[in-house]
């Protein structure tokens, strides 16, 4: 049983390891997907589809505060990112 165990173990650590690799390697909507996949939070990712639909016809008309918000927002995510890929 203890061995068949560590084998799981084992084989979930070596999918994770290749996950991250891919999504350092690819850095698509792909590879976001991946991620959402090994944290298992989907909703992040929708988020994230809808934000950048938006983003590029608000860019023109936001208001200076709005655009500090949403460049605030965005390096936050960034560094989350990097954190999870460390």
């Amino acid at each position: 049983m203890e061995a068949r165990r560590l084998l799981i173990l084992m084989c979930l650590l070596i999918l994770r390891m290749l996950s991250l690799r891919l999504a350092v390697l690819l850095q698509t909507t792909r590879a976001k997907w991946l991620k959402e996949m090994v944290l298992g939070r989907r909703s992040l990712l929708r988020s994230l589809k809808g934000r950048r639909i938006k983003g590029r016809r608000r860019r023109r008309k936001a208001t200076r505060t709005r655009r500090t918000t949403m460049e605030i927002s965005l390096t936050r995510r960034r560094k989350h990112s990097l954190e999870w890929m460390t």
